[in-house]
């Protein structure tokens, strides 16, 4: 458990964000994004 107590004292405040629960979009209405889409993000932002 060391890392995440590590994990939890870098987060400081913040770490209150964990416990968060969204009241404003259902999980279906969630969607990810096609495999193609982050595909091409992440080489267009990761690979220069």
């Amino acid at each position: 458990m060391e890392g995440i107590d590590r994990l939890l004292e870098l987060l400081g405040p913040e770490k209150k964000m964990l416990n968060h629960v969204c009241k404003t979009l259902t999980k279906d209405q969630i969607h990810l994004p096609h495999p193609n889409l982050t595909e091409s993000f992440l080489q267009s932002n990761w690979n220069g």
